[in-house]
């Protein structure tokens, strides 16, 4: 059977310009990031979660009912397989540090504060990491941060932002979130990603962001 034909995006994305990207959480926005990924052909996925697919996981990621109960990132490289063609790298637990991020790009997909900041502690003015992206969904409400986490000022923005995570259950109103935003935020992440390799895909590690943030009330 013939592999999927990316020729049609070549002007607009090239796969062979993706560098490795890990995605941290697999749940709404994370599983559909990496479902935008792999559809554009990029090769090289590694995706952490530890958690399984819940009831409130099903109408708002790539997961349906039939997954409940089953480990995310299981179920996620099967439906990739299945729907891409892709085979992502998995890693069935929750990330507190203990890997290096060394020359990947980096998305954070996690839902609480205390995950971002474990992350941003490793891509924080690491020059191997190109590239840092954070959603984050709730309600009608969603963004999408994308810095270069080797610039002063985008690091200085960016810190700012991560209030804790007390304050974040205020600001999102204890709703989980609809289809429609987490699928735009993960439809933004990735755009992000592959407009960021495509225009740096000389020099991958020349300054620059796609200057993407959305946000619906």
């Amino acid at each position: 059977m013939a592999g999927a034909n990316y020729s049609h995006q070549k002007d607009l994305f090239n796969p062979r310009n993706a560098r490795k990207v890990v995605i941290f959480g697999a749940g709404s926005v994370g599983s559909l990031a990496a479902f935008h990924l792999c559809k554009k052909g990029v090769p090289d996925i590694e995706v952490w979660d530890d958690d399984f697919v819940a009831s409130h996981n099903a109408p708002v990621s790539l997961y349906g009912p039939s997954d409940i109960g089953r480990l995310k990132v299981e179920v996620l490289q099967e439906l990739l397989v299945r729907l891409t063609g892709i085979t992502i790298s998995i890693r069935p637990e929750k990330y507190e540090g203990q890997t290096a991020l060394n020359n990947v790009s980096v998305a954070s997909c996690v839902d609480t504060m205390a995950g971002r900041r474990c992350i941003w502690q490793k891509v924080r003015m690491n020059p191997t990491v190109d590239i840092f992206c954070d959603s984050r969904t709730g309600g009608s409400y969603y963004e999408v941060h994308t810095i270069n986490p080797s610039v002063r000022s985008e690091v200085d923005a960016y810190e700012a932002t991560l209030f804790d995570d007390k304050r974040a259950v205020l600001l999102l109103c204890g709703r989980h979130g609809i289809i429609d935003n987490t699928s735009e935020a993960a439809r933004l992440l990735a755009a992000s990603l592959t407009r960021f390799w495509q225009k740096n895909s000389k020099e991958l590690l020349v300054a620059g962001r796609s200057d993407i943030f959305r946000r619906v009330i």
